[in-house]
C-alpha cells in the first residue's frame, strides 16, 4: 500500500479538520486494517470498562466501529467528518450518528458511558473539550478516554515514514498526569488509569506473551503505548447539617456559653447534650437554652442509681474505682466483664408519665453505661 498525501501540518481551523477527516476517511479504513490487532484489542478493554446495554456516546466515532462492538443499548456516535457520518449510517443503521465538533456540542441528552478513543491527540483545545462532556454527563456516568503514550511518539513518527502507519496531522503529545490535570479542571475525577500494549502488531505468541504477562510489571507498564483513563463528574458541593453530641456532667457553668459560642455549621447545627447525672443544676440548664429556641437542642439524660458507679473508667483503660456495687473492683471493668446486679429498686425507676417532654430515655447496661 503507497502512503497518503502527507497530512496538514495544523488542523486548528475546524474547516480544515472537516474537509481533512472527509479526505482521509475512506484512506483511514484502509489503513485500518494493518492495525486491526491493536483495534481489536482496544475495543476488548473498552468492553471491560463498559458492559453491554447501556446508553454509550463515542465522540469522534468515525465510521462507528468501536460504539458498534460496544453493543449499547442506545449508542450515539458523533464525528467532524460527515462522510465518516453517512459511512457509519449505513453500516450500523441501529445507532445514531451525527455531525458535530468534539469542543462545541450541541446535545441536551445524558449517557452512563462517554468514549473519547484517540481524539485528544487532534482537539484544539482538550480543556474545552473536556468542560463539554458536563453536557452529556451525570454523576453517574463513566468518561473514557485512550491515547497514546507519548513516549512512543518517536516510533509512530518513523511508522508514518516508513508506510507502515497512516501518517497524522501534528498531535497533542499529553501525558497522563496532563490528561489528569485538564479533567480535573474541568470538575472531572479520575476513577481509574492504565497502560496497555507493549507490542502493537500482531506477532503469533510473541504479541500474547508480551501484551498479557510482560506489560502489567512495574517499570515496564510505563513503556506501554495505549494510555486509558476513566473519570467521572465531580458531585456538586451540598449543604449538609450537622450534630453537635455533648457528653456532659455537672457543668451546669459552661451550657450557655457553649451554645452560645458554637457557630452554624452547615444547613443546620443541633446540638444534642447527654447528661450524666448531674446534680449541679446541669440539666435545668440545658431545657432553659431549650426553651429559649435560639439553637435546635435535645437532651439525653440517666438518673443516677443510689449505690451504683455513674461512670466507669476502664472504657479509657484505666481501672475502675472501688464500690460496694461492683463485684470486681480490682480488674478491668467493662459491660461484659462486670458482675454488679442489674435489679433496679422501683423508686429508683424513673416513671415515664412523669418524665419532661424533653428528656430521652437512656438505655443502661450492668455497668451504667
Amino acid at each position: 500500500m503507497t502512503a497518503p498525501a502527507r497530512a496538514p501540518e495544523d488542523l486548528r481551523d475546524i474547516e480544515t479538520r472537516r474537509v481533512h477527516g472527509d479526505s482521509t476517511v475512506l484512506l483511514r479504513q484502509a489503513w485500518s486494517r494493518r492495525t486491526a490487532y491493536y483495534n481489536a484489542q482496544r475495543l476488548k478493554r473498552l468492553r471491560r470498562l463498559i458492559r453491554p446495554g447501556l446508553k454509550v456516546l463515542d465522540i469522534g466515532c468515525g465510521t462507528g466501529d468501536i460504539l458498534a462492538g460496544l453493543e449499547p443499548r442506545e449508542g450515539l456516535g458523533i464525528d467532524l467528518s460527515g462522510k465518516a457520518v453517512e459511512i457509519a449510517r449505513a453500516r450500523h443503521p441501529r445507532l445514531r450518528f451525527l455531525q458535530g465538533d468534539a469542543e462545541n456540542l450541541a446535545i441536551s441528552e445524558t449517557f452512563d458511558a462517554v468514549v473519547l478513543s484517540d481524539v485528544v491527540g487532534s482537539l484544539q483545545d482538550v480543556w474545552r473539550c473536556f468542560r463539554e462532556l458536563k453536557k452529556v454527563s451525570s454523576e453517574s456516568t463513566r468518561v473514557v478516554v485512550t491515547y497514546y503514550n507519548f513516549l512512543w511518539e518517536p516510533a509512530i513518527r518513523l511508522a508514518e515514514r516508513i508506510g507502515f502507519k497512516m501518517p497524522l496531522p501534528n498531535q497533542n503529545w499529553l501525558p497522563l498526569k496532563d490528561l489528569k490535570n485538564f479533567l480535573d479542571l474541568a470538575g472531572f475525577d479520575t476513577v481509574t488509569t492504565g497502560l496497555h500494549v507493549l507490542l502493537p502488531v500482531h506477532v503469533p505468541v510473541l504479541s500474547h506473551l508480551l501484551n498479557r504477562y510482560v506489560a502489567p510489571l512495574p517499570l515496564v507498564n510505563h513503556l506501554c503505548l495505549e494510555m486509558v483513563l476513566v473519570a467521572r463528574r465531580r458531585p456538586e458541593p451540598r449543604d449538609y447539617s450537622v450534630s453537635v453530641l455533648i457528653a456532659c456532667r455537672n457543668e451546669a457553668g459552661n451550657i450557655a456559653p457553649l451554645v452560645r459560642r458554637t457557630p452554624a455549621l452547615g444547613l443546620k447545627t443541633e446540638f444534642l447534650f447527654i447528661d450524666g447525672a448531674s446534680t449541679d443544676g446541669t440539666v435545668e440548664r440545658i431545657q432553659e437554652e431549650i426553651a429559649r429556641g435560639s439553637r435546635e437542642i435535645r437532651l439525653s439524660t440517666r438518673a443516677s442509681r443510689k449505690g451504683r458507679p455513674t461512670r466507669c473508667t476502664s472504657v479509657f483503660g484505666k481501672r475502675a474505682t472501688t464500690s460496694s456495687s461492683c463485684s470486681t473492683p480490682t480488674t478491668r471493668c467493662s459491660p461484659r466483664t462486670c458482675r454488679s446486679s442489674t435489679t433496679r429498686s422501683p423508686e429508683a425507676r424513673p416513671s415515664s408519665s412523669t418524665a419532661p417532654a424533653s428528656l430521652i430515655p437512656w438505655k443502661r447496661n450492668r455497668c451504667g453505661f
